[in-house]
């Protein structure tokens, strides 16, 4: 007799006489599939004849249709086809995908060692290290247990209570759902990498199907269960959101899914002994229409609110009514982490609102992203991390205001952006990272407001950058940090709070330096007399600066990083009237070989000039500073020294704060 096909035989008997008995073996998970065998070799002639007879029952329909059940939350959240027996379409390409996640998820590399940890899920799972934990627990007071989580640290804090909470809430049943549908999970996708043929899967799963059924009354009663059994595996604090994470929008992913209709496979009623069908109920399908695909909401108008869907795979094509009803709203996080769509979005223009965060993290999806202009509201990040389109982005003539984080990260995202007119307002971060957005950036003559790190790191755009007339709220260098590629800056002449000359922004009465584009060009670059002051970040990354630069008198004061990584400076005359010098003012400015600080400065930056790695002397004119960190000069010339004017007073020679230090 083939060996693989007796070792299959005897798995599926011990799987019957297991879960139809409710007791195992105790063998302990990992044990060699030679002893599993051994302990599967007399099973009672009865437990055979039943899990036929479980054959008869349950059709293969039936079958598929509790695969599904069991697997629609798990498969959601990680991008699968919750309408696929097994999560996936069998194909030679999906098998691949299958095996490579049991390896990642189980340690699973063939079909051997899949059947051996089926079986030993048989004999333990989680389940019996739950059971362990709660006998350990069930009979402590209410005092008796607060004394033991006193005495705990970490995870153990909460986890002795919810190991004490569940237990006392599920009794025998324990978290065996958690394991029973991970079980179906496994035979699925050992379906799907072609390591079972259909008719051992479906006999693999009977034997499962009929325990959860006998031990649970319906899909609520057995997701709850699984749900408590992922939160008690992961050790989820679930009065904490953010480390609960991921029990809240599985949680989230089942709460839309239960929504589905009867006519669809997932968590149909009509798979549950005893459940009486009423005339709403339908036969079992193999999955949705286009149509029936998303989740609505009857806004009670003949109009519609999309809230979610029930499968993701290839192309996103919303139509434009549902149900006979016209679709006229996306909602908040409709479409969240939806990585199974794999194609191009098509939304219709029927659609006026785009609620935040509706297609988050959708990083499959593909080529232009196109806004239709019948979209007024666009939500905040609605469309963050899409990093999967790579073609135009082409935004609605007929929204007012791109929300926080609408774009953010959609860094695939190429050619030129137009931004329409109407559009009054850009709020933070709205396109920071969409670094392959090319071309010159213009500006809408409504726009009013740019908000912060709006543009960060669009390194593609090019050319002259012109502020509108109306455009006075913003802080440019942050706004602008990282793009690279804008090579000079210009104001209308109607602008009330900027000014522009030789491609540099300042404020309108000329007393502070607000910006110049890091793809500026100057050699030998002399700031116009007037400003008192130069803005944080102002100029940052401005690698074109070459040879000296030259300030005038009237300069008091420079901002943090204002010529950080100004690298191609080969001198810097500051000027005699600077008496604060921001942090990091000129890290990173590796061709300086020598500064004169003048003699009013009062206040140097931490890590003013660190990294300026050709820099051997710096020469200060007044007294030694009150304050002074070591970092300020950190990583400069080997031969790194201070001079200093001996009329001065604070000064120590050999060293001053361990730095080589001589009067000149």
């Amino acid at each position: 007799m083939d060996i693989k096909k007796s070792l299959f035989k005897l798995l599926v008997i011990c799987l019957a006489v297991f879960l139809i008995a409710g007791c195992g073996s105790k063998e302990e998970a990992g044990s060699e599939p030679e002893k599993l065998v051994a302990v599967a070799l007399e099973p009672e002639e009865s437990a055979e004849e039943q899990a036929v007879g479980y054959i008869e029952e349950l059709t293969a329909e039936k079958i598929e249709a509790w695969a599904m059940g069991c697997s629609a939350i798990l498969a959601v959240r990680n991008g699968l086809e919750p309408y696929e027996f097994g999560m996936f379409t069998r194909s030679e390409m999906n098998a691949v995908q299958a095996q490579i996640l049991m390896i990642d998820s189980w340690n699973c590399f063939n079909r051997n060692d899949l059947i051996e940890i089926i079986f030993s899920m048989t004999d333990q799972g989680h389940n019996g290290s739950f059971e362990k934990a709660f006998a350990l627990v069930r009979l402590l007071s209410d005092d008796e247990l607060e004394e033991l989580v006193e005495m705990s640290e970490g995870p153990d804090i909460y986890m002795w209570p919810m190991t004490k909470e569940l237990g006392e809430k599920w009794g025998d049943k324990g978290i065996k759902a958690w394991d029973w549908f991970r079980m179906m999970h496994l035979v699925g996708w050992g379906y799907v990498s072609e390591y079972f043929e259909i008719e051992e899967a479906y006999d693999l799963m009977i034997p499962i199907i009929e325990r959860i059924r006998d031990t649970f009354d319906s899909w609520e009663d057995a997701n709850e269960n699984y749900m408590d059994g992922f939160a008690w595996w992961s050790c989820a604090d679930l009065s904490d959101p953010d480390e609960s994470y991921e029990y809240y929008i599985r949680m989230d992913i089942y709460e839309n899914l239960k929504n589905d209709p009867p006519s669809v496979n997932l968590f149909n009623p009509i798979l549950w002994p005893g459940y009486v069908p009423s005339e709403n109920d339908s036969a079992l399908t193999a999955g949705p229409s286009d149509g029936d695909n998303f989740i609505i909401e009857d806004n009670g108008d003949g109009t519609c609110t999309i809230t979610g869907y029930r499968r993701q795979s290839g192309d996103l094509i919303i139509p434009k009514v549902i149900n006979g009803l016209e679709v006229v709203t996306i909602g908040a996080r409709a479409f969240e982490d939806a990585k199974g769509f794999s194609g191009v979005l098509v939304i219709p223009d029927s659609v006026k609102t785009i609620e935040s965060r509706a297609f988050i993290y959708c990083k499959g999806l593909t080529g232009n992203l196109v806004i239709p202009d019948s979209v007024t509201s666009l939500g905040s990040s609605a469309f963050e991390y899409c990093d999967g389109f790579d073609g135009d982005l082409i935004l609605s003539k007929n929204i007012k205001e791109v929300e926080k984080r609408t774009f953010i990260f959609c860094s695939g995202l190429s050619g030129k952006l137009t931004i329409p007119e109407g559009i009054e307002k850009i709020g933070p971060s709205a396109f920071s990272g969409c670094e392959k957005l090319s071309g010159p950036l213009v500006f809408p003559k409504t726009l009013t407001t740019i908000e912060s790190t709006a543009f960060n790191n669009c390194a593609g755009f090019t050319g002259v950058l012109e502020i509108p007339e109306k455009l006075t709220l913003f802080s440019p260098a942050n706004v602008f940090k990282g793009c690279l590629g804008i090579e000079s800056i210009e104001a209308a002449s109607g602008n009330s709070a900027f000014a522009a000359i030789d491609g540099v922004l300042y404020s309108k009465d000329m007393s502070k330096i607000e910006y110049a584009p890091p793809g500026l060009k100057k050699n030998n670059y002399t700031i116009p007399r007037g400003p008192i002051e130069i803005a944080r970040d102002a100029f940052r990354d401005c690698t074109g600066l070459t040879g000296v630069l030259m300030m005038p008198n009237g300069i008091m004061k420079i901002n943090t990083e204002a010529f950080i990584n100004c690298s191609g400076l080969d001198a810097v005359i500051l000027p005699t009237d600077l008496v604060n010098l921001g942090s990091d003012a000129f890290r990173g400015c590796s061709g300086i070989k020598r500064i004169v600080l003048p003699a009013y400065l009062s206040f140097l930056g931490a890590g003013a000039f660190a990294d300026c790695t050709s820099l051997s002397e710096a020469l200060f004119q007044g007294d030694a500073p009150d304050k002074f960190q070591q970092k300020t000069f950190s990583n400069c010339a080997k031969d790194f020294q201070i001079l200093y004017n001996p009329k001065k007073s604070g000064w120590t020679t050999p060293e001053w704060n361990d730095l080589p230090c001589y009067p000149k």
